[in-house]
């Protein structure tokens, strides 16, 4: 299902731009957290795939759900990526094997 980017598509891909950045999600967090494949997300995102209506409900319901009830919001948000820091111990290691 390949369109144009049109204005109803660009509000949609703006606000799915505007909510992975207020979330902090990456691509792989939100479709994580929209229940979808990431190439949807990223299809979504460039505007080359129209989103469905059922998803641009659910981008609805989670934002309304966001403002009302965000503990149980919360609840419903992809893990955090946590980036594991080297011990400065684990890069000379890792220097004197090369």
């Amino acid at each position: 299902m390949t369109t144009q980017n049109t204005p109803q598509n660009a509000g949609f891909n703006a606000r799915l731009r505007d909510t992975a950045e207020r979330l902090n999600l990456n691509d792989s967090q939100l479709a994580e957290y929209l229940g979808v494949p990431v190439y949807t997300v990223r299809k979504w995102i460039s505007g080359t795939r129209t989103p469905s209506a059922v998803a641009v409900k659910l981008l609805d319901v989670l934002g309304t759900l966001e403002a009302v009830a965000p503990a149980i919001h919360a609840a419903l948000l992809p893990a955090p990526v946590v980036k594991r820091k080297s011990s400065p111990e684990k890069l000379a290691m890792a220097k004197n094997q090369v």
